[in-house]
């Protein structure tokens, strides 16, 4: 059983996925940091099918956000902004549930890395006083969509606007025109990447005051068939200064070398030194 004495990682899963699976996947990266964190799985609110990737049989299978096709332009419908405050509140309530330590940084995969991306860019604008102070975040192969912007509450939109500027990126500069829309992901229920993806396009957030600027963990697989969005998100999203990039031999997987699970639970240790 984990230490309650420990400080708290909350972790989300990918799209098509659950925290089962992810516990299972992220094994040895917890195994390596047992002595210094414990790590929380919660599952996403809405049940999917099985992503690529993800053992069917060993449902259910949960999404934070929509796939692909569901998602498929940069305006966000009802139904959608119903769906993401459904992800605030549960996500809200889960970093402010009181279980020993408090929670101090957010693990997450694919789809989850990008959501971990939208809570973070949220608690550092205007959330502080409602959840703990994050220090640092591990984004494991993540995935990259403008709309990110959407996971943001509607009253807040004057509020971002004049922090983030509007928003300059345009879909046919990150997807192809064939299928664009939000990313699939191992564990997502869309079909392939696009390989039109570009990882130097700057779109809105060209200044250091509109990124994450807590230390943040990148582990970014050479073989990802997404690798070009995972790239696009740090580029994006994150302040170069206190990012940190780790590659690996592999594809949309968490990496599973013992040279490289040391290499990140060093990069992790050293982002929350830093931090505290």
């Amino acid at each position: 059983m984990a230490d309650k004495h420990l400080p708290r990682i909350l972790c989300l899963h990918g799209s098509g996925s659950s925290a089962a699976i992810f516990s299972v996947q992220s094994r040895r990266i917890r195994r390596a940091l047992r002595y210094h964190f414990r790590f929380v799985f919660v599952n996403g609110p809405f049940e999917t099918t099985a992503g690529p990737g993800v053992l069917r049989g060993t449902g259910p299978y949960y999404r934070w956000m929509p796939g692909r096709r569901a998602w498929g332009g940069l305006e966000a419908t009802e139904e959608q902004d119903a769906e993401m405050r459904v992800v605030r509140k549960l996500l809200s309530e889960e970093l402010a549930r009181e279980d020993g330590e408090p929670f101090v940084g957010i693990m997450g995969f694919s789809q989850g890395a990008l959501l971990t991306t939208a809570v973070l860019l949220q608690h550092q604008l205007k959330e502080r006083t409602k959840i703990p102070q994050l220090k640092f975040a591990i984004l494991l192969c993540g995935t990259y969509h403008p709309r990110i912007w959407s996971c943001f509450p509607e009253d807040r939109w004057s509020d971002l606007s004049s922090r983030l500027g509007s928003l300059r990126i345009t879909q046919s500069e990150v997807y192809s025109d064939s299928d664009s829309g939000f990313s699939s992901d191992a564990g997502s229920d869309s079909d392939s990447p696009q390989s039109s993806t570009s990882s130097t396009s700057t779109g809105s957030l060209g200044d250091y005051r509109r990124r994450v600027l807590i230390p943040s963990i990148h582990a970014q697989g050479l073989g990802d068939p997404w690798l070009p969005e995972s790239r696009m998100l740090v580029g994006q999203c994150y302040d170069p200064r206190t990012s940190k990039v780790v590659e690996f031999e592999g594809g949309h997987h968490i990496m599973s070398s013992q040279t490289d699970i040391d290499k990140l639970a060093n990069a992790i240790l050293c982002a929350y030194d830093e931090s505290v």
